[in-house]
């Protein structure tokens, strides 16, 4: 992943915001094929494709090669015709040496590039809230809605096809507004759809109580707080897709371009490095309050800092080139 953005300014140097965004929208796409597939060809149907044996587990264990065989035809186009930079020609053990080495004097240089160490502090903090949101909004659904393998089956395929179109939304506001506007604007977003994920419970909807017994719609998603809980999922799939294509657009655009390596490599760092941080206040604060409902409000105090981070954050007038 690190050397997939790092390419991202060689091969886009003007329109950085624009494949960033095309690149998470066709790789959702693809994602809702293949859960199309799986779904169709094994899960849902009475005689499996290839006579797999579902007593065996057989189409789970089937994923990993699917997904071999995914990645090996479409990464093809990546590996023969992907115009590269220069190599060095060094070998393996020095350059890995020379490239870990490069990262580490990276750390303490970040304080001579003041605008890319608070890009990375504020990605780093907001990226926590969407550790929640993406990770533990399935976990809320099933514990506090108590709702079905079905339908989280059903919530995962909308979210998939919103992250999608997010996709292709965050690269067409790059092109208008600019990479450093379009992540504040998803990143608020993503705060909404939190809220709003905190304001259903079984008989609560926007944090209005009601009336029992709730009416009850039929389908999928039968109640009101149902129907809420969902929608407020399709914002979140949709805001954090275009969150992560804005993010590292601006990271391209922020970088120096003889240092986009090392600088990727910190920002992979940064999104990884800490990502305890976020379950671990959900863990804490679902267990002092004994609810789940306010465990994952902790996200909340994530966006909001890491939104309020952003605003120092100086997007440049040119785009990189190469």
């Amino acid at each position: 992943a690190i050397f997939c953005n790092a390419m991202l300014p060689n091969i886009a140097p003007t329109e950085i915001g624009f494949w960033s965004g095309m690149g998470f929208a066709l790789g959702n796409a693809f994602g809702v094929v293949l859960f199309l597939f799986f779904l169709f060809a094994w899960s849902w149907n009475p005689h499996p494709l290839f006579g797999l044996d579902k007593a065996l587990h057989e189409p789970e264990r089937a994923v990993g090669i699917l997904a071999a065989v995914w990645m090996l035809i479409f990464g093809l186009p990546l590996f023969l015709f992907t115009p590269d930079t220069a190599g060095t020609r060094l070998s393996a053990g020095t350059t890995i040496r020379k490239g870990l080495k490069n990262l580490v004097a990276t750390l303490p240089r970040l304080r001579n590039y003041r605008n890319v160490g608070i890009f990375l502090i504020a990605r780093m903090t907001y990226n926590e809230g969407f550790v929640v949101l993406m990770s533990f909004s399935g976990i809320y659904a099933a514990g506090v809605l108590h709702w079905s393998a079905e339908a989280l089956i059903v919530q995962g395929l909308l979210n998939s096809v919103a992250a999608s179109a997010a996709g292709a939304l965050a690269g067409w506001m790059d092109m208008k507004i600019g990479s450093r506007r379009s992540a504040m604007i998803f990143v608020a977003g993503s705060l909404l759809a939190i809220v709003i994920v905190c304001s259903t419970s079984p008989d609560t909807a926007l944090f209005i109580k009601l009336a029992a017994p709730l009416h009850n719609y039929g389908g999928i998603f039968p109640t009101i707080p149902d129907i809420v809980f969902c929608a407020a999922q399709v914002l979140a799939a949709t805001f954090v897709t275009g969150g992560l294509s804005s993010s590292r657009a601006l990271m391209g655009k922020l970088a120096p371009p003889a240092m986009l390596n090392e600088f990727f490599g910190v920002y992979a760092m940064s999104g990884t490095a800490t990502s305890f941080v976020g379950p671990l206040a959900i863990g804490l604060v679902t267990s002092l309050s004994h609810s789940q409902r306010i465990g994952i409000a902790s996200g909340i105090a994530f966006l909001v800092v890491g939104m309020l981070l952003l605003l120092w954050v100086k997007e440049p007038q040119v785009h990189v080139t190469a």
